[in-house]
């Protein structure tokens, strides 16, 4: 930052230092102006809407580069929060100005880079589309810092995210050994599923939360963060305490009450289960498709539009990297036109060669649907092993601005569904995910 520091106090720079009064609006969210800006004195802040989300005040500080990079309007509104001098490049001016003053060159590269990476991977898509997500997701850097989290996480933790960004996320768990002995099994593991961890809740004091982590790497296999995924798990640790209470008083009548269910369990599966659990298991892969499809189908439809398919293979495989979808048997993408052609696919099945499908056709194979369903099932049989298996493949309407663009189309494990679900192809067909009022 020295460097920079000494470059903004050359004289030569006076013919663009330019002087903004405290509570000045340097740039709104949504214009089309391009120009970058170095900070000279005073502080900025950033506002999405009317939520703050960043402060910049630093001397030598670079903002307003991400509509200069991707030649967008503008994505957060910049303010002044007390008297402010900048160095403000016109974005024409920005190749003669590195021609003039070579030297700040890479300082400048090097800042772009820092800030594209946490404003765009983290601020501005990601915290945008995990606030719809109804777990709560928390972003950190490779140490752990909280760089974002989203709504449903400041719901369960009880706290803000201005309160917690770039703070330990270590904060807010009750037991710092069992965190760090969770933490040191990440290290080992790259991922952990499904943990319950204590926290402190300001409200309610505590409550259990079932977190899974997954390792977030660069373009050379580095870790760059990691992804914590949360649900509240109070209800069933307080269920498995009362049980554990009953099975102490109980025991020998428990003995032979887990004898009976394990008798029905294995002569009598559906039974057992019943169709109340069944209905449970169908619905909580129904909201994940519920929950996934409206911003997926979103996001695609305006790059099918401008024709950008290699950009929806990013979107597709950026899809997976929780690894939720794959959790919930939904194992690949494929986009069709309108005509039904294969346009673009993506599978996280190694053994599924997607570039084999790209140009056939889904014109010959029935897109059947239900009324009020925003779906359409399609169900294919083929011989496997010298057997024949049914695959089903749920199929969406892409539209942009009321017009049809094709069809976002998710394909399902169901081996796995039936596994880890209890669902076969007969309860697919049933599955009912209706439009809602939002």
């Amino acid at each position: 930052m020295t460097t920079m520091i000494d470059f903004i106090s050359r004289p030569e720079l006076e013919k663009y230092i330019r002087s903004f009064k405290k509570d000045t609006t340097l740039f709104m969210e949504g214009d089309t102006s391009q120009d970058l800006y170095l900070l000279v004195s005073g502080k900025v802040e950033l506002l999405k809407g009317d939520k703050k989300i960043s402060e910049i005040k630093d001397a030598g500080s670079l903002f307003g580069e991400m509509s200069f990079l991707l030649r967008e309007s503008r994505s957060a509104t910049v303010k002044a929060n007390t008297d402010v001098e900048a160095v403000v490049i016109p974005s024409t001016e920005v190749s003669a100005f590195l021609e003039e003053f070579p030297v700040v060159a890479p300082e400048i590269t090097r800042l772009l880079a820092r800030r594209l990476l946490e404003t765009t991977k983290v601020v501005h898509c990601y915290k945008e589309f995990c606030d719809q997500l109804p777990d709560a997701v928390i972003m950190t850097d490779k140490d752990l810092n909280i760089l974002a989290w989203n709504a449903a996480a400041e719901k369960l933790y009880g706290r803000s995210w201005n309160q917690m960004q770039n703070k330990p996320i270590s904060e807010i768990y009750d037991s710092q050994a069992v965190f760090q002995q969770f933490i040191e099994e990440l290290k080992v593991q790259k991922s952990v599923r499904e943990r319950p961890l204590k926290i402190t809740h300001p409200l309610e004091n505590w409550r259990f939360v079932s977190t899974s982590t997954t390792a977030l790497y660069d373009g050379r296999q580095n870790i760059d963060g990691y992804i914590f995924l949360g649900r509240d798990a109070t209800s069933a640790f307080q269920l498995e305490k009362k049980q554990h209470r009953l099975k102490n008083w109980l025991f020998p009548t428990a003995a032979a009450i887990m004898l009976l269910m394990v008798f029905l369990f294995w002569s009598m599966p559906d039974y057992f289960k019943g169709q109340n659990l069944l209905e449970q298991r169908k619905n909580t892969f129904a909201d994940r498709l519920a929950n996934d499809y409206p911003s997926l189908s979103l996001s695609l439809a305006d790059l099918v539009a401008e024709g950008n398919l290699a950009e929806t293979t990013h979107i597709m495989e950026n899809y997976f990297t929780s690894g939720l979808p794959s959790q919930h048997g939904i194992k690949g993408l494929v986009l069709l036109d309108t005509d039904k052609n294969v346009i673009n696919a993506y599978s996280i099945k190694p053994d599924e060669n997607t570039t084999n499908i790209l140009g056939s056709s889904y014109a010959d194979l029935t897109f059947n649907g239900t009324q009020g369903s925003i779906h359409n099932i399609i169900s294919s049989v083929h011989s496997k092993g010298g057997t024949k298996e049914e695959d089903i493949e749920l199929a969406f309407k892409m539209n942009r601005q009321g017009d049809f663009l094709g069809w976002l189309v998710f394909q399902l494990d169901m081996p796995q569904l039936h596994h880890d679900f209890g669902l076969r192809p007969e309860d697919m067909k049933s599955l009912q995910l209706l439009r809602t009022s939002s």
